[in-house]
């Protein structure tokens, strides 16, 4: 088992950095993410294993038509079947846009007119 040294971890912590992903870092240094992962934390580096960027203001302003049907969905299922079965959850995701703009004409295609289906407001 190798250990990590001092020039390791400053190694890593400098990919995680330049990257700001414990993987990249890990694909640069030749050790796991979670050594990253870890090596960071003990440095007090604040890092994610994310593996995906995340735009966590997203949702602060529900300002599009999208947003709040995203979150009604989400907050109708529970969240509970997003985690158990996510591909599925993206399929009925994708067939209810699709119903959407099929209903409006276009996907979210009346509420940019700031008319409803059938021409209400």
């Amino acid at each position: 088992m190798r250990r990590v040294t001092k020039a390791d971890e400053d190694r890593m912590l400098e990919a995680y950095r330049a990257t700001g992903s414990v993987f990249k870092a890990a694909d640069q240094t030749g050790w796991s993410a979670n050594t990253c992962w870890h090596v960071g934390n003990r440095r007090g580096v604040r890092t994610s294993r994310r593996r995906y960027a995340v735009d966590e203001a997203y949702f602060e302003k529900i300002d599009t038509e999208e947003k709040a049907w995203i979150l009604g969905f989400l907050t109708a299922d529970g969240l509970k079947a997003v985690f158990d079965d996510v591909q599925k959850q993206l399929d009925a995701f994708k067939a209810g846009v699709e119903a959407v703009g099929r209903i409006s004409g276009t996907v979210f295609g009346a509420a940019d007119r700031g008319t409803a289906p059938g021409g209400r407001r």
